[in-house]
This record gives structure tokens, C-alpha cells and sequence, in this order.
């Protein structure tokens, strides 16, 4: 079904039929409304848009998407498109988070604001009327959406620069493109076929990683071959690779990235030593393993930034 960026669906929880007539009836309207939201969205994103029609997601899938991102007592969750608040609210009610809730409608926002205090959760939560892509989204741990395919790729990039390391996306329906998902799941969703056809549902969730594209220098411990190194990071995403300079440039065995965390492999004095640490802006720090002398610190700084598939 088409949806405006800030509405959910299509869901289970249909509106009241009466037969199947009505509910043909009902959905041309939607489809028509929606499209016609979509074409007045396509040529200025930059202003506000009506979110056409609403369509609840089912609580069902609201549970999973938050047991899918792990939502805890330490969350604050952001909802793009929050309809009637459901997930900022469940979120709080029960994993103990908290969360604001966004959408371009003012009623929705009114209801999910009464929700919020129906459901004991107001001093927790909180809705507001605002456009997705003028929404500071730097708060969250976790971001939900569920929203056009091209409003989600679009919000890429501002997800990228925004999130800090280690936040975790759950997009329902939609992936965000080339960006592989770290998990994604599809299951089946019945009352979903009465609304747009289709009877599956998909979350993909995504764990927003580092900036780390670029040429860093590490200093290393004591009892390695040398006390330090130049290495060049390439990244897509979360997936990195790399190259240790020298006489001959090698490549690293074995790079990894998730969140803030990264593991590299690094090709010294004919053996690979595991460096383990966390990337803070322009800084790595952690240890690595050195035999006979367990894990040491080290630390790098990088000296060059490089060009990082994803960002702008």
C-alpha cells in the first residue's frame, strides 16, 4: 500500500467493513489518498507533507521490532511516522524505555499524547508534530520506521551522520538498500492481504556503525615486531577492509566493524596480531594480544580521512 513517510502500515487492524464491497471501497480510497500524498511529497521534501491515510501497525509486530533491537531500561526510542504512539509507548510500558514519538499529523499526535497518559507512560514519552527529515534524531538508541521505500533511503544518510556508533535501526517492510541489514526477518502476516495484497511482513534491523574510512597511525606495545604502523581503512557501511603499509603494502587478514567496535588483524613480523578496541571520533583505543604477554594497549589517531560508502 502507498504510505506517506510519517504513516504506518499497511496492518492488520483494518477500520469496521461491512462485507467486501465496503472493503474494496475503502481500500481504492486509501490507494487513491495515498498516491495523491505521495505525488504533493515527490517534488518539495523539504516541507511538510499530510500523511494520507493511517493504517495502525499491529501490536504484534510492534513487539517483535522492539524485541528484534533489544529495547531496554537504557533506550531512548525515536519513532518516524508514530501514528497513535504505539511503539514509543510499548517501548516504555514494557522494557522500561523512553522515547518521542513523530508525525506530521496533529491529531495523531494529540492521540498518541492521550494514549501515552491512558497507558501511564506520559512522564516517559512524548509525541511531536514535525517533518522526518527536520527532526534531530541524535537522541536515539533505537529508530523505528515503517515508511515509503524511497523516504527511507532517502533518510540514510541523515541516519549515518546523526546516530551515534552502535544505535540500532528497525525498518519495517523496507530495507535501507544498499546497506545490508545485520539481521532481517520475514514472517507471515495474514490480515496484512486485506489491505495491500501482500501477506508477509520484514524487519530489518541495523546496527549504525563507526566512521573509520581513512589512514590511521598506531602506536603499539613493546614486544611487537615494530612500535608502530600506518594503516588505510576502505569502508561500505559496516563493512571494512584494510592494507598495513611498508616496503609492500599487505592486506589486512581480517577486519571487522560493528557499532563503535572494531577488531583487525594485522600482518606483522610473519604473524597476525588481533587488535581489539573502540573508535571515538578521530581516536581508536584498546588492546592487542602479544605472546607470551597477554593483551596489551595500544591506541591510533587518524591522520587522514577517507571516503566512506554511505555518508554524505
Amino acid at each position: 500500500m502507498i504510505r506517506s513517510r510519517f504513516s504506518k502500515g499497511p496492518s492488520p487492524e483494518a477500520p469496521n467493513r461491512r462485507g467486501a464491497s465496503a472493503a474494496h471501497l475503502w481500500l481504492a480510497s486509501a490507494l487513491a489518498l495515498g498516491i495523491a500524498a505521495w505525488l504533493h511529497a515527490a517534488p518539495a521534501r523539504a516541507q511538510d507533507v499530510d500523511a494520507g491515510p493511517y493504517v495502525p501497525t499491529p501490536q504484534y509486530i510492534v513487539d517483535r521490532m522492539l524485541q528484534m533491537a533489544a529495547v531496554s531500561g537504557k533506550d531512548y526510542v525515536i519513532d518516524l511516522g508514530s501514528g497513535d504512539g504505539r511503539i514509543v509507548i510499548t517501548a516504555a510500558k514494557r522494557f522500561g524505555a523512553r522515547g518521542m514519538g513523530v508525525d506530521i499529523s496533529e491529531k495523531l499526535v494529540d492521540l498518541a499524547t492521550t494514549n501515552s497518559y491512558k497507558e501511564q507512560v506520559a512522564g516517559r514519552v512524548r509525541f511531536v508534530r514535525q517533518d522526518a527529515f527536520k527532526t534531530d534524531i541524535g537522541a536515539a538508541s533505537v529508530l523505528t520506521l515503517y515508511l515509503l521505500p524511497r523516504f527511507v533511503l532517502d533518510l540514510r544518510p541523515k541516519m549515518l551522520v546523526e546516530l551515534k556508533p552502535g544505535s540500532r535501526i528497525v525498518s519495517h517492510d523496507y530495507s535501507l538498500g544498499d546497506w545490508d541489514a545485520d539481521n532481517a526477518i520475514t514472517f507471515d502476516s495474514p490480515e496484512k492481504e486485506v489491505v495491500n495484497g501482500a501477506s508477509q511482513t520484514s524487519l530489518f534491523y541495523y546496527v549504525v556503525p563507526a566512521r573509520v574510512a581513512g589512514t590511521w597511525r598506531f602506536s603499539l606495545p613493546e614486544g611487537m615486531p615494530q612500535r608502530s604502523a600506518e594503516i588505510q581503512l576502505q569502508q561500505s557501511y559496516q563493512k571494512i577492509t584494510g592494507t598495513i603499509s611498508g616496503a609492500k603494502a599487505r592486506p589486512l587478514a581480517h577486519a571487522a566493524l560493528r557499532g563503535e567496535r572494531i577488531e583487525l588483524a594485522l600482518p606483522l613480523g610473519g604473524r597476525n596480531y588481533v587488535a581489539s578496541g573502540q573508535v571515538s571520533g578521530e581516536r581508536i583505543e584498546g588492546t592487542i594480544e602479544v605472546a607470551g604477554r597477554g593483551k596489551l594497549p595500544f591506541s591510533a589517531t587518524r591522520t587522514a580521512p577517507g571516503k566512506a560508502v554511505g555518508w554524505p
